[in-house]
């Protein structure tokens, strides 16, 4: 389906205000009940995921951030969460295995956040939450207004209990303008602000990536995630401010503690890595294998001990082989020189028996001479 460009960048800000979807479960509009309004939240590539880290595999690809943004940029908070635009398009450059460069522009960022400092984040990392999740939503210009299955990519960051997070803040102090009611709230950035800030700093070169969804509905198969893995720090305190934003439930103003979706089945993905190597990634594979029961240990004991005595039998049928061929090679060269010599002996008894006859003629021609 094709969109206009204004509805593709509707789409593209991931978070939207609607009555339909909510993320309460009790209220019969939460993440289990999206697939009953949206059919693609029941889809077999959904996000977010649980992102087992010795299980991702090793391919080559980097990042290159342009973040900068204008200093009057609009932020608003439509119910679901707080989002910042970017209309001056900034940029995220992804290279990828091939060394093939595409250049990707930043749309919006928003925030996914829980009830307390211990879950958060969307995605988890061997099953444990972060706090605080920012998703950096961009789309390839390319890919103009057809929304395929290659038409977002979204940078994930997750922050950690930690330090005053002053480059957060600058966002934070907006949300006093954020008054309850019944439609969207926007507030300006009054400062230039460059988001880079909020990256990690090995973000280029450190991440996961894998084919997704997006987080909230209509859940659009069409994103691909790359996960940074590092985190940013933010203090207890600050993290709070976001549980003071309030929306609207059934006309009633209540505080938004909690809107992070639970993740969903990986089914037949797989999750890659842009650092560490191949080796990294058997290497992993192969503890995992050993850190299993017993049965595996004996199994992987078993067909090692075979593949020994393979390797064993193959050096002796080699050795015998290497044997017979020596063997054969001197028979070769003592035949060799067996034949030269007799050819040598030949070719003496003709050039002897020829100069007896040039000798034998030499006399004869001279006895006639003396008659």
């Amino acid at each position: 389906m094709l969109y206009t460009f204004a509805g593709f960048l509707a789409l593209a800000s991931i978070i939207s205000a609607s009555d339909e979807w909510s993320y309460d479960d009790e209220a019969g509009t939460g993440p289990s009940f999206w697939s009953e309004h949206y059919e693609n939240c029941d889809g077999d590539n959904q996000s977010p995921i649980d992102i087992v880290t010795d299980d991702a595999e090793y391919t080559e690809a980097a990042l290159e951030f342009s973040l900068s943004l204008a200093a009057t940029e609009s932020m608003t908070f439509n119910g679901h969460s707080v989002v910042l635009g970017a209309d001056n398009e900034p940029f995220t450059v992804v290279t990828d295995s091939n060394d093939v460069s595409t250049e990707w522009t930043l749309a919006q960022l928003h925030f996914h956040w829980g009830e307390d400092d211990t879950a958060g984040s969307e995605h988890t990392f061997d099953g444990s939450h972060y706090p605080l999740e920012m998703h950096l939503v961009h789309w390839d210009k390319a890919v103009s207004a057809n929304f395929s299955a290659d038409a977002l990519m979204v940078v994930g960051v997750c922050f950690e209990i930690g330090e005053y997070n002053s480059d957060l803040q600058n966002l934070i102090d907006v949300f006093s303008e954020f008054k309850w009611n019944n439609t969207d709230i926007e507030a300006e950035i009054t400062s230039e602000f460059n988001l880079e800030s909020l990256l990690p700093a090995d973000a280029a070169t450190d991440f996961y990536y894998y084919p997704g969804s997006l987080t909230t509905p209509g859940c659009d198969e069409t994103v691909s995630w790359k996960v940074i893995k590092n985190t940013i720090e933010v203090d207890s305190d600050q993290l709070a401010e976001f549980r003071t934003l309030m929306h609207d439930v059934d006309g009633e103003a209540e505080y938004l503690v909690h809107n992070y979706r639970p993740t969903q089945p990986l089914n037949d993905r797989v999750v890659s890595k842009s650092f560490g190597s191949v080796i990294d990634s058997l290497d992993a594979a192969l503890d995992d294998l050993l850190d299993g029961d017993d049965t595996v240990v004996v199994v992987i004991s078993a067909v090692m001990a075979v593949l020994i005595g393979i390797l064993l039998i193959a050096a002796a049928i080699y050795s015998v082989k290497d044997a017979r061929e020596k063997k054969k090679q001197k028979e070769k060269e003592k035949q060799k020189e067996e034949d030269d010599k007799e050819k040598a002996k030949k070719k003496k008894a003709k050039a002897d028996k020829k100069a007896k006859m040039e000798e034998k003629m030499k006399k004869e021609e001279i006895e006639m001479q003396h008659v």
